[in-house]
């Protein structure tokens, strides 16, 4: 019985909505028919800049990596890091025990080629000496040849002499026998000269051949003090490469050298310190991709961040386009080399630094936001109040401005360059200030008067 009177009261309820209501549909959802709101972004003059992001990392204009010429212990290391050097100062010493005796065993050979020097020549000395015997030796047997030969001469004529006269009887065959002995003793002593002689010149052959081997001792004695000398000047050299010595004004940046470590020259001499020059001048590597690396040009600006430093952007300016080639996993990449100034010496070697590169920029042009030449009214031209726009001339693009009524407006332009915000407007009816449509406004939420769950 309860039952049927709730039921009751409900349909009398019902009954009388029916009556104040009489379209049954807006029970449940009535909505407002209101025209759009337009959103609205001013027209204006100023820079407008195309950059291309890159990102890449910090490194010291000058690094100098320094390693020792020589294998030998480390016996001190005079530096640490963040030391600023200056060029030729020592940086760290190996154990010189070993050079030092070099060093002495290299005098002591040159000593010993010295006094070689003088003992050939001494001989040469004697060698000369012995040739001008035998040269004189050879005068007087010369002397002796022509006197020999001169009294033959005469010997000779006195047996002709006599011969005739023993023929002719005038004189006994005694005196013809005694002239014979007596020019063939004369002949005798010329033989005799003669071969003295001939030994006096081979004397003074042999005497010019010891001259000759005591000339090329004198000679090679003279080369092995030049070589003597030579190893001397290396083994003092190598003496003061054991003191390993800064090549450059800057800063250790690295340093992989210890006391007692030993260093092996001979096979690859590792890097014992890194030296940047000036750190108040940095370079920044930048990577970028190939499609992009033909708008980069020398002198282009660039900023750039890091993340040790929040919220400040770097300055600096395209300096190098290295052309080599970098492949990672099939993505080609070229490096673009940024001089970036670092006087507060916030920049360190080795950070990452995200930069835009301003490949194009123009100063003081009229420009309107991106959005405005993405709109288009809903529902397209003609209705909602928008007027129909004409098609675009080659070219030219179309913007909408708020109308009469605050419908939208079409007005062609012709646009310049663009970046990921705004465009430039070279030519077109519309100015500095003047409002363009870039959007609309959220429609409002619908009414209900009823709801069901």
């Amino acid at each position: 019985m309860k039952s049927r009177h709730v039921a009751l009261g409900l349909g009398v309820m019902l009954i009388a909505g029916a009556a104040k209501f009489p379209n049954p549909g807006n029970w449940f959802n009535q909505t407002s028919a209101a025209e759009p709101r337009y959103l609205t972004a001013p027209v204006e003059r100023g820079d407008i800049r195309t950059t291309l992001s890159a990102t890449g990392t910090l490194a010291a204009v000058v690094t100098v990596k320094v390693s020792s010429q020589l294998s030998g212990q480390i016996a001190e290391v005079l530096v640490d890091f963040n030391d600023k050097v200056t060029t030729g100062q020592p940086i760290a010493r190996l154990d010189p025990s070993s050079f030092e005796a070099r060093v002495r065993q290299a005098e002591a050979a040159l000593e010993t080629a010295k006094a070689r020097v003088a003992l050939s020549r001494a001989a040469l000395e004697r060698t000369n000496a012995a040739l001008s015997a035998a040269r004189s030796s050879h005068r007087a047997a010369a002397a002796q040849l022509r006197s020999a030969e001169s009294r033959a001469e005469t010997v000779r004529r006195d047996f002709e002499r006599k011969r005739t006269l023993v023929d002719r009887e005038v004189l006994p065959p005694s005196r013809g026998e005694d002239a014979t002995s007596a020019h063939e003793s004369a002949a005798a002593q010329v033989i005799a000269a003669a071969a003295e002689l001939a030994g006096r010149e081979a004397a003074i052959e042999a005497a010019v051949a010891d001259q000759r081997m005591a000339e090329a001792q004198v000679q090679f004695a003279l080369d092995s003090v030049r070589l003597q000398d030579a190893v001397l000047d290396q083994v003092r050299l190598d003496l003061a490469h054991t003191v390993i010595r800064s090549p450059i004004d800057g800063e250790i940046i690295g340093k992989d050298a210890d006391r007692g470590q030993i260093v092996a020259a001979s096979l690859q001499a590792p890097t014992l310190f890194t030296i940047a020059r000036d750190l108040t001048q940095m370079e920044l590597l930048a990577r970028v991709d190939e499609a992009d690396i033909g708008r980069i040009r020398i002198g282009q600006r660039a900023l750039f961040a890091v993340d040790a430093v929040p919220g400040r952007a770097f300055g600096g300016r395209v300096t190098q386009i290295r052309k080599a080639p970098s492949m990672v996993q099939n993505v080609v990449t070229y490096t673009v080399v940024l001089a970036a100034p670092n006087p507060d010496q916030l920049l360190l070697p080795g950070m990452t630094a995200v930069a835009q590169i301003v490949v194009d920029e123009a100063a003081d042009v009229l420009k309107i936001p991106n959005a405005a030449l993405r709109f288009t009214p809903p529902g397209g031209t003609g209705r909602n109040g928008a007027q129909a726009a004409p098609a675009p001339a080659p070219g030219q693009a179309m913007v909408w401005v708020p109308g009469e009524g605050g419908a939208p407006a079409p007005v062609p332009v012709r646009l310049g360059r663009s970046n990921a915000s705004a465009t430039e407007i070279l030519a077109g009816r519309i100015g500095p200030g003047q409002q363009v449509i870039v959007g609309t406004a959220s429609a409002p939420a619908s009414r209900s008067f009823f709801s069901l769950r």
